[in-house]
């Protein structure tokens, strides 16, 4: 008998706007935002062998699989806690009411409200490093389009005024992320290399004039290619809570959660900062949604200030995975506080030589200790970064090299460089060495609160699954798109099966499990380690499909 569920879910090509069209443009940059054709086809499959009507997504994103689920004519329901988030899916799912009207006055804003280019000083934002993240021609370009969007919308009749909001809001961030002189292929706040910044030359009026030109084009499409009209509805909430279901429930939950705590995996608030610095006031006032922090990772699953309802304890217990993850996790943090403990030893007693035996009191602490030895070259490598990158006209990638090589070769000397490129090398290294001692001690103390990150990010969504299970209906499905991830270096986390142990022991029965080769999504397929800088840690390569149906 054929499996219905054997399908091929590796794709290849661009990862499109949606599963029903293509298109030239971009609506938006998002980080790790779900492949549309994967997700159409897991709604097409589960829609032929279940009545599904209502699809509910507590991590909504950028809004791919409300759009998907809208199109497949279902009822969709998201939320996130991501401002930004927020006014993506919300423009997404859109269905523009009075289609001729709404073009025909955002034309005439292009063409003659935005013509305008005189603003006042108190019209400029004043956030902190505007100066840094934005040449001064594109900081007054944004703030004139900001202040003709304002007055424009402020002018709407309410009941068009939202869908206005949504078109210009989502044009102007996407516009502010390309004017801005951050690294845009980073999920994090990187600012571009001095080369690249005098390269770089956005004229962000005719960029935003562009980017609403792509929307309204997308949100044509849609409409044509729409088969049954449904509703989307998209709260700003949190999904440990899931407060705007109130007595309803959904037929299926189809959602992609965060790898990790956002500081070790995706950066959502540091990519979403420029944006919500400069529209949070306007995203606020004309879609009512709250801006409680220019950085929601704090609040996200694993934030700082996310608070957990589920103890450790309750979460491994309902997962042997998960809890010999947690003993494995533990036997690093003692082996590794004892790996670095030792380096600390070796380099103070390096501290209290004098020269003369520096050379063998070296070599034979560099021999006997690899990580030490990898401490104080990147240490080194440091040094080197600061001073090349000071001279402001190396690439950044040029500057990563040479200082890696640089490193590298003066470590060489400690062992057989000549009588002068030794004590230069030496005198550098006992310069460095109260900063290495710094790195130790404080590697030392965040092995532990690495320990104690990934529990609260697993405690966090244990109370979400809680949570989805009170809202889905009885013998409603559960379809969680996941990615296994490598934490501490080398410890690998199955993140579908803590999930699938988690259900079965809520009475789920496991209808399948999914897996495809990462090849669309943002993700790094490796990462430097910290301390070397040249050896690769894999990161996620594949993510899973788990498919669940709830048996009570």
């Amino acid at each position: 008998m054929e499996n219905i569920w054997d399908i091929d879910l590796n794709y290849t090509g661009e990862n499109d706007y949606s599963s029903f069209f293509r298109t030239n443009g971009s609506f938006h940059g998002y980080p790790a935002k779900a492949f549309p054709k994967m997700v159409n086809a897991i709604l097409q499959l589960i829609q032929s062998q279940y009545n599904i009507n209502t699809v509910l997504d507590p991590f909504v994103g950028s809004g791919t699989i409300g759009l998907e689920a809208k199109y497949a004519g279902l009822d969709f329901i998201g939320s996130d806690l991501n401002p930004l988030s927020i006014l993506l899916a919300r423009t997404k799912v859109l269905t523009v009411n009075n289609t001729d009207y709404t073009i025909k006055e955002i034309e005439r804003f292009l063409d003659e409200e935005l013509s305008a280019s005189l603003i006042s000083e108190d019209d400029i934002p004043n956030f902190d490093k505007i100066d840094y993240w934005f040449k001064k021609k594109n900081i007054q370009q944004i703030s004139i389009v900001k202040k003709k969007i304002d007055i424009f919308l402020s002018a709407r009749k309410k009941k068009d005024r939202e869908q206005f909001a949504l078109i210009l809001l989502t044009a102007l961030s996407a516009t502010i992320r390309k004017s801005s002189l951050s690294r845009n292929d980073e999920f994090k706040l990187y600012r571009m290399s001095p080369i690249k910044i005098k390269e770089h030359n956005i004229d962000s009026k005719k960029e935003f004039k562009e980017n609403v030109e792509v929307i309204l084009d997308m949100l044509q499409k849609i409409k044509f290619n729409q088969q049954t009209e449904s509703k989307a509805e998209v709260y700003f909430s949190n999904a440990k809570k899931l407060d705007y279901m109130k007595n309803r429930k959904a037929d299926l939950i189809l959602t992609s959660p965060p790898y990790g705590d956002s500081k070790s995996t995706v950066a959502y608030g540091q990519y979403s900062r420029l944006s919500i610095q400069w529209l949070g006031d306007l995203i606020e006032k004309y879609l009512n949604i709250p801006i409680m922090t220019d950085n929601c990772d704090e609040v996200l699953l694993g934030g700082g200030s996310s608070i957990t309802n589920s103890s450790s304890s309750k979460v491994l217990e309902e997962s042997s995975t998960l809890s010999s993850l947690y003993d494995v996790m533990n036997k690093k943090v003692e082996y590794e506080k004892g790996r670095y403990r030792e380096a600390l030893t070796s380099l103070k007693e390096l501290k209290s030589n004098n020269k003369y035996k520096a050379s063998a009191t070296l070599i034979r602490s560099f021999s006997n200790n690899h990580l030490l030895w990898g401490l104080v070259t990147e240490r080194l490598r440091l040094t080197i970064f600061r001073k090349l990158k000071e001279k402001g006209n190396i690439s950044d990638k040029k500057v990563k090299e040479l200082s890696k090589y640089q490193a590298l070769e003066k470590m060489k000397f400690l062992e057989r460089g000549n009588k002068k490129q030794f004590y230069k090398t030496y005198k550098m290294v006992i310069e460095n060495i109260p900063r290495v001692i710094e790195t130790i001690r404080r590697k030392i103390l965040s092995y532990e609160k690495r320990k104690r990150e990934v529990m609260h990010f697993f405690e966090d969504l244990y109370d979400v699954v809680l949570k989805t299970d009170e809202v889905l209906n009885e013998s409603g499905i559960q379809a969680w798109i996941v990615g296994h991830r490598t934490v501490m270096g080398d410890i690998n986390i199955n993140f579908e099966r803590i999930l699938s142990e988690w259900f079965s022991n809520l009475g789920y029965v496991n209808i399948t499990s999914l897996s495809r080769d990462y090849s669309f999504k943002r993700l790094p397929h490796s990462i430097n380690s910290t301390i070397l800088r040249n050896e690769e840690i894999q990161t996620m390569l594949q993510e899973y499909i788990l498919i669940v149906q709830k048996n009570r």
